[in-house]
Parts: C-alpha cells; structure tokens; sequence
C-alpha cells in the first residue's frame, strides 16, 4: 500500500521554500516515500493537511504526524490539566 506523511516546514527552510510558503511556513502532505515539491501539497493547517490525507486512500508512513505512534506528540491539552 503506498503511504503519504503529513509534516512542517518551518518558515525559511529549503521545503518551505520550493512550496511556495518561505515566509510563514506550513504544514504539507507527501505521498510516497520521497518529498518531492511535484508530489507535496501545501496547507495552512494541520487540520486541511489531515482532511487531504484521509481521502488519499494511503496509509501514514512511520513518520507521519498522523500515525498513531506519534498520537502523542499531537496531544493539545493544556499541561495542567494533564497533569490533573
């Protein structure tokens, strides 16, 4: 099955720059293995580049923010709370 990765390029770096967005970064989607700006689809949201991602019909790859061994670094509750 061929996998996609939803990742950040941070604003200045080399990606962020072949995708167009060098000034404020993104988040993007890649389908395959290799990030190639022809196969990479920028977004201003983790939230779009997941929506796009879920209707690839791909799976994530290992280091992708949206498989589930990285669940974790995605957790958005407040410090405070989780330590409740």
């Amino acid at each position: 099955m061929q996998t996609h990765t939803i990742g950040y390029a941070y604003p200045s770096s080399t990606l962020a720059h072949r995708l167009g967005r060098a000034r404020q970064g993104c988040h993007y989607v890649t389908i395959g293995l290799r990030q190639r700006a022809s196969r990479t689809t920028p977004f201003c949201t983790y939230s779009e580049a997941l929506r796009h991602a879920q209707t690839l019909g791909t799976s994530p790859d290992r280091w992708s923010m949206d498989h589930p061994l990285n669940a974790h670094f995605l957790d958005r509750t407040p410090a405070a709370q989780r330590a409740a």
